[in-house]
């Protein structure tokens, strides 16, 4: 005899595509999380149609696919925890707490592995923690993109509050044909969106290692045709009661890249 098993969370059918895709919950996690909701479009996704979709992450290059992909698997992997946390009452994860703990094992495993990997006398750079966020500071995530191909550029930005909740999203097309001048711009456009929605503590990622030492350096290493905007950055600022500036790696920072590359299919 077939018993249909419904999720303890939303009282719908249970299968693993609904707990760790369909939810409510699963998708807030991943809507969260570095990795965005750029495949989760679909509430009916299979969980075997999106593994299969992975293949596309090898346009990424190898490094970056692998990563990726393993840091798919932890989140699939917490999620499934929190799951089974829940049904047997021991603990109930909130989203973000999933996300933290997915992140930092994440890094704990790319530390081992990376150093499974160096040769004596070769350190390795621990890759940045997830740091969670004092209540009330905004973080935001900012990228651009320019394909010389098509001679087009975009950029995009995404706010979150401390518990990763999306606060903001935007993209559009813009007509820079300098990837820095375009790193400056959306930092620039992302920082006044702030100052007149009233965010008073924020946190602004980018990984354009180059731009955050402009601005931690006060500006005036810039080269002269990014200097203007250097400027404009560090005066806004100003304009928080805390203001800080993260470089973080381009795969933490998929989000924001992949909401950039898609204004670049709009006229």
């Amino acid at each position: 005899m077939f018993m249909q098993i419904h999720c303890v969370r939303c009282g719908e059918c249970e299968t693993i595509s609904h707990v760790l895709l369909g939810c409510s919950y699963a998708r807030a996690v991943w809507f969260g999380s570095p990795l965005g909701s750029n495949y989760l479009l679909n509430a009916n996704l299979d969980f075997s149609d999106w593994v299969s979709a992975w293949k596309s992450f090898s346009t990424l290059g190898k490094k970056e696919s692998k990563s990726l992909i393993t840091l798919c698997s932890f989140f699939y992997w917490h999620i499934w925890l929190s799951r089974n946390d829940l049904v047997f009452g021991r603990k109930t994860w909130q989203p973000n707490e999933v996300i933290s703990a997915a992140l930092r094992a994440f890094h704990e495993y790319s530390v081992v592995h990376m150093a499974g990997l160096s040769t004596p006398g070769t350190s390795v750079a621990s890759p940045p923690q997830w740091v969670v966020l004092v209540v009330g500071t905004v973080k935001c995530n900012c990228d651009a993109s320019f394909s010389a191909s098509f001679n087009k550029a975009s950029m995009g930005f995404v706010c979150r509050d401390h518990n990763s909740l999306p606060l903001k999203g935007f993209s559009c097309p813009s007509s820079f044909s300098d990837i820095m001048v375009g790193e400056t711009l959306v930092v620039r456009l992302a920082m006044q969106e702030m100052v007149a929605n009233g965010f008073e503590r924020v946190v602004i990622e980018s990984d354009s290692k180059s731009l955050i030492t402009y601005i931690e350096n006060g500006g005036g290493a810039a080269p002269f045709h990014v200097k203007t905007l250097v400027d404009d950055i560090i005066y806004l600022s100003l304009s928080f009661v805390s203001c800080s500036f993260v470089c973080i790696s381009r795969e933490i920072n998929s989000v924001t890249d992949s909401l950039a590359r898609r204004a670049l299919s709009h006229d």
